[in-house]
């Protein structure tokens, strides 16, 4: 049993693929020794084999890239995009509120200074 561990984890790599060496794996653009180093990942990486499967499922591993691409803008944007605490009407009900009660200490002030 020590010995089945021994020889399964002979291939297992610390470090998964790239998205650029699966893009490249998919697209049959590595040579010999990359091929054979990324094949030999893949039979003990379920993670990676995953991945790999749904860049080959894409029509154009190309794609991927644009796919990845309108994500990350849509995320940025979604993080810029803060949400307002109060309407418009809202705003300006707040502001007339505020000039009325500063309007209504500057009259009292006003009258009451008149009177003494």
């Amino acid at each position: 049993m020590t010995e089945r561990k021994a020889g399964s984890s002979l291939f297992i790599s610390s470090r998964h693929l790239t998205r650029d060496e699966l893009v490249s794996y998919a697209r049959h653009t590595l040579d010999a020794n990359e091929l054979h180093r990324m094949e030999m990942h893949l039979v003990d990486c379920e993670f990676c084999s995953d991945a790999l499967k749904g860049i080959s499922e894409l029509k154009d591993a190309g794609m991927l890239f644009e796919v990845l691409h309108d994500l990350r803008r849509r995320a940025r944007r979604k993080k810029h995009l803060r949400r307002r605490i109060f309407s418009q009407a809202e705003l300006i009900a707040v502001f007339a509120v505020v000039f009325l009660i500063l309007f209504l200490l500057l009259m009292s002030i006003l009258f009451f200074s008149k009177v003494s």
